[in-house]
């Protein structure tokens, strides 16, 4: 449901709320609103009164109605102003086809479902999974500097100094994202291939900073190593996509 469904929905509720006495009206009335919903109440007198609103009284009125008025004021899948909802680009059957012919299909539908904007084409969709990577890089930048200041580190130099190798890294892999997504509108394959392919290298390099000799982090795990390894499949899918391009 769309924001601004939401907010009429909302202001709808309040009016509906905010009713008074002058709004009753006798058993054999109806009151002059747009709501279809009356509600008979019992007044102290004896009196069958019938009220302005069924969301006061009755929820099942209230969802009914809110229902129809959504339904009939809110924006359509067909209005110019309508976004497509995010989990639309899993069941979208050119998207499947596309990321059916990537290595990681659940992974590229996952990828794309924030960033999905209804198009399908493969330029956009290309376009799309760039602007994915570029945040989970961001994230990812963010995590190791969230570590490199846990205390649990502070007696740990050789963590902290690949965790310093990764910010650089994740630096380099940005600009190497934007530089491939500036490559897309004028159609330069060469330059969104290379510079994915480059940014998949910064990902491995920042691995490397945990294990190569001499000295590599005890166990030689990096603990980027999850975070790289999906950057690095989401590079691969890119680079997949992109080759349809030709």
């Amino acid at each position: 449901m769309s924001f601004i469904c939401l907010l009429m929905l909302g202001l709808q509720v309040i009016q509906a709320l905010n009713y008074n006495p002058g709004d009753y009206q006798t058993a054999g009335g109806y009151p002059s609103s747009s709501y279809t919903h009356q509600t008979t109440i019992w007044e102290k007198n004896g009196t069958y009164k019938q009220k302005n609103s069924a969301c006061v009284t009755v929820l099942p009125a209230c969802v009914s109605h809110l229902r129809s008025f959504c339904t009939n004021n809110c924006l359509s899948p067909s209005s110019p102003a309508y976004i497509q909802p995010p989990t639309a680009a899993s069941s979208d059957p050119q998207i499947k086809s596309l990321c059916a012919k990537t290595e990681y299909p659940d992974l590229c539908l996952t990828t794309i479902a924030p960033f999905f904007n209804g198009k399908t084409d493969i330029t956009s969709v290309v376009e799309m999974l760039i602007k994915a990577s570029t945040e989970q890089t961001k994230q990812a930048n963010a995590t190791a500097t969230k570590m490199a200041a846990d205390p649990k580190y502070a007696d740990d130099p050789k963590t902290i100094s690949g965790l310093k190798g990764c910010y650089e890294m994740y630096d380099d892999a940005l600009d190497n994202m934007q530089n491939a997504m500036d490559a897309i509108p004028v159609h330069d394959i060469g330059t969104i291939e290379t510079m994915v392919s480059a940014a998949i290298t910064d990902y491995g390099t920042c691995d490397d900073g945990f294990t190569r000799q001499p000295d590599p982090v005890p166990d030689g795990v990096s603990p980027m190593m999850d975070i790289n390894e999906n950057l690095q499949n989401i590079g691969s899918i890119i680079l997949a996509i992109t080759d349809l391009m030709h």
